[in-house]
């Protein structure tokens, strides 16, 4: 299980995953019920270091995941 803190305006959040070098992009969030103080995703995409991704501020702007695993 990942846990990961979601901003309240986010669509998107990444996640890097460096034991298996890879980024995960969770979407779409939705609220569980209350009382449970969680939100799950819709859907989820894993990328490996030889893709990019784009980020939901700059459309026309791509991140290597390679780059973001550099060291």
């Amino acid at each position: 299980m990942i846990r990961v803190r979601w901003l309240a305006s986010a669509r998107r959040n990444w996640v890097i995953y460096i034991e298996h070098r890879s980024l995960i992009v969770f979407r779409d969030p939705q609220s569980l019920p209350a009382g449970l103080g969680a939100i799950a995703c819709k859907s989820h995409l894993t990328l490996d270091a030889t893709n990019a991704a784009t980020t939901q501020c700059a459309l026309n702007v791509s991140v290597l995941v390679s780059d973001l695993l550099s060291r």
